[in-house]
């Protein structure tokens, strides 16, 4: 519950911090998704066509598929070219999704606690002018600190985690094949869509370890005052 100016101030602030994070992410994912799964295989090799590979070759998307069956023919590779790239779609949106459900959880529980560090303050602002001191108001700021502490347990520390653990193992994952692509192609046109994916992966796990130092970091002045 939202009690003054200053409060919706918070959350509204920290609301579009994990708004334009999440843009920021996306944008470059899907720009990753378009250069590796379009534009890589289908314009680059146009572009830069080598006189000992035939142009109307078939282009294997990813390698495996082509080992179990013939690619090459007509319906087949349609197929199986609409469905991968369905399926890099959906798994960059997964990410995409992951990501700022860790973003907009954390901030959300780092913006109740700042609320609280400023009741309490205003709590000590008013027992050293000598005013009267409003026990609703410590009930209420007691209270909501229970909520957020089980807020953070509950939900952040169990679900939070293990989508933090999947988020971080994925990326280092996929940062070490697109590390080994890059030194195995060292074309310059191949190489700017590893390297866009290489900053996008590195993002995401940037932004999960920086929200989850900043989760801790807003606790500590809490802690500080109360005990």
């Amino acid at each position: 519950m939202i009690g003054s100016q200053e409060e919706e101030d918070i959350m509204e602030k920290n609301l579009d911090m994990s708004n334009n994070i999440t843009f920021v992410f996306a944008v470059m994912m899907y720009i990753s998704c378009v250069l590796y799964n379009c534009f890589m295989p289908h314009v680059i090799p146009l572009l830069f066509n080598s006189d000992d590979r035939n142009a109307s070759e078939r282009i294997v998307i990813f390698p495996g598929y082509n080992s179990v069956f013939d690619v090459d023919s007509f319906p087949i590779y349609q197929i199986t070219y609409v469905f991968h790239q369905l399926t890099a779609l959906s798994t960059y949106t997964i990410l995409i999704t992951s990501c700022n459900l860790i973003v907009v959880l954390v901030t959300h529980a780092c913006s109740q606690l700042q609320i609280i560090t400023n009741q309490i303050d205003s709590l000590l602002n008013n027992f050293s002018k000598k005013e009267k001191f409003s026990y609703t108001k410590l009930s209420f700021t007691i209270s909501r600190h229970v909520r957020v502490l089980e807020f953070s347990n509950n939900l952040l520390k169990k679900m939070i985690f293990e989508l933090c653990l999947i988020e971080v193992g994925a990326s280092s994952i996929l940062l070490c094949i697109d590390e080994f692509c890059m030194l195995e192609k060292k074309e310059f046109a191949n190489m700017t869509s590893y390297i866009m994916i290489f900053f996008s992966l590195s993002l995401n796990v940037l932004i999960v370890c920086y929200f989850s130092e900043l989760l801790e970091a807003q606790v500590f002045p809490v802690y500080i005052y109360i005990y």
